[in-house]
């Protein structure tokens, strides 16, 4: 059989070490594998570091009465360099943690970030963000909400938030 036709799987890469480089808000470990080559060989042990940074939510908050959209508005670190400013216009979205579904996460997420409660939610896709260095994976849904609170534009003082509903 040719190794070229064939889809790699788990048993096609060695860890033969892991330890944490760095532990914060956010964990780097470093990991020493190998992993088959489709020429049907081994490569040599490399060293990787891995940004681990879990599964996320995100929601696109939907209303078709109204033909709206909400995003919001927030400050991210990651976007300091960014040409224009490092407020970002994002989805809701929210970290799964340990125990929680993801409907609960869309849940708290839209009341949290938006003041939305919604009423249905639907997969759109599940993508992984940056696997070249990152273990983050998206869960993406749209979902048809109802206002919770008045939302033309929300300010949040106290997570520096902005919510703005766009058609």
């Amino acid at each position: 059989m040719d190794y070229a036709d064939t889809t790699p799987g788990h048993e096609d890469w060695v860890l033969t070490r892991k330890d944490v480089a760095y532990q914060g808000f956010f964990r780097i470990e470093r990991l020493w594998l190998r992993h088959k080559t489709f020429a049907g060989g081994w490569t040599d042990t490399f060293c990787r570091e891995l940004f681990e940074r879990g599964e996320v939510v995100c929601v696109l908050l939907y209303d078709p009465k109204q033909d709206l959209l909400v995003l919001t508005e927030q400050f991210r670190v990651g976007a300091l360099a960014d040409d224009q400013t490092p407020w970002l216009t994002e989805l809701v979205a929210g970290m799964i943690e340990p125990g929680e579904s993801v409907e609960q996460v869309a849940a708290r997420e839209a009341m949290e970030e938006a003041g939305c409660q919604f009423y249905q939610l639907l997969p759109i896709y599940r993508y992984w963000s940056s696997p070249g260095g990152s273990s983050e994976r998206v869960h993406l849904y749209i979902v048809g909400y109802w206002i919770a609170m008045a939302l033309a534009v929300f300010m949040d003082c106290q997570t520096s938030m902005k919510i703005s509903a766009c058609a």
